[in-house]
């Protein structure tokens, strides 16, 4: 047999600089605002794409903003393409993003933002985010730089064949960023009736090394009601929703794990709740007990999820433990 340092050596200065060692390979993950899916999966992976889709209000931006405070928080450098136009710097900063350390753009076209995406990729930054692909206007819709009238636009699979170009092209040069799509829901027609799909055809199932699937009812119904300070008025208003998410696709472990977690977009909390995940994945891994409509925490209980939840929110040293202690359980 031939030792692999050998087989290194002898090859020629060309072929030699395209290969290494698989060991020397390292995989950096950055964290999601969700523990559950960095349980399952780690995070998003820098040097890769990755694609959040599902229905509306499930909140895939929201879910993104807390990628970027994740990213803001470790030092790291953040690029946002708003081509929804629905970025606000005001509500970024309630979910404890600096806009001031993030560059953006509104650009729509999907060639202007290819070129962007790649050239960005090349200069390093760590996490560029693409809110939403499913808006991008294919090249069908341009001629020499300007907008053809809309009776010009009608080119069957231009969309998933620029869109498939075009995170090839960004997968090519990418080495250390963590790339993030959002896609929107689409109906896909087979043989048994209609599927919901992500946007971009076979390319965007294929390329990613990630996909996670938001879905929540945006039914009033389900909503989660609390409290609203309007001066001294308090009010009970929707507060927030339940996701559920779903690792569609996921190159290595996670694949087809699913769960939930409470989504606030209004209150004192906004954004993915992980006082709520604590509390509930704490049950899942026998961390905290819980009987009937009971929860345990030593020697204090406290009926219902609601309750424990606010006992929970109301110590950040208990939350660190059983944080610790989830993890630990999950590690062993």
């Amino acid at each position: 047999m031939t030792d692999i340092d050998d087989i290194l050596a002898k090859l020629n200065p060309k072929t030699a600089a395209l290969f290494r060692k698989a060991s020397e390979v390292e995989n950096r993950i950055l964290p999601t605002p969700s523990l559950g899916i960095n349980l399952a999966v780690g995070g998003v992976g820098h040097g890769r794409i990755s694609t959040l889709w599902g229905n509306r209000s499930s909140g895939k931006s929201l879910f993104c903003l807390g990628l970027a405070r994740k990213a803001q928080e470790q030092g790291m450098s953040v690029s946002w393409v708003d081509a929804e136009k629905n970025f606000d710097p005001v509500w970024a900063r309630r979910n404890g993003v600096d806009p001031k350390k993030m560059i953006l753009t509104r650009a729509t076209g999907m060639a202007d933002i290819a070129d962007a995406s790649v050239d960005l990729v090349k200069t390093g930054v760590d996490l560029h985010i693409v809110d939403s692909m499913s808006v991008l206007l294919p090249q069908s819709f341009f001629v020499d730089g300007e907008m053809k009238s809309f009776s010009d636009t009608g080119q069957i699979g231009t969309f998933s064949k620029n869109y498939g170009s075009m995170v090839n092209m960004v997968n090519n040069v990418n080495e250390n960023t963590a790339v993030v799509f959002i896609s929107q829901v689409r109906n896909k027609i087979n043989t048994y009736g209609a599927a919901k799909s992500l946007m971009g055809g076979e390319a965007a199932d294929f390329i990613n090394s990630l996909i996670i699937k938001f879905w929540s009812n945006p039914n009033p119904k389900e909503d989660i009601n609390g409290d609203v300070r309007n001066g001294d008025l308090v009010l009970k208003k929707p507060v927030g929703r339940p996701v559920t998410w779903t690792i569609d696709k996921a190159r290595g472990p996670g694949m087809h794990m699913t769960n939930e977690y409470d989504m606030y977009f209004a209150g004192e909390h906004v954004g993915i709740d992980l006082v709520g995940e604590i509390l509930d994945l704490g049950v899942d891994h026998g961390v905290v007990r819980k009987g009937g409509a009971w929860y345990y925490f030593g020697d204090d209980k406290y009926q219902g999820r609601p309750a424990a939840v606010n006992a929970l929110r109301g110590s950040s040293e208990l939350q660190d433990r059983l944080y610790y202690e989830i993890m630990q359980t999950v590690a062993a």
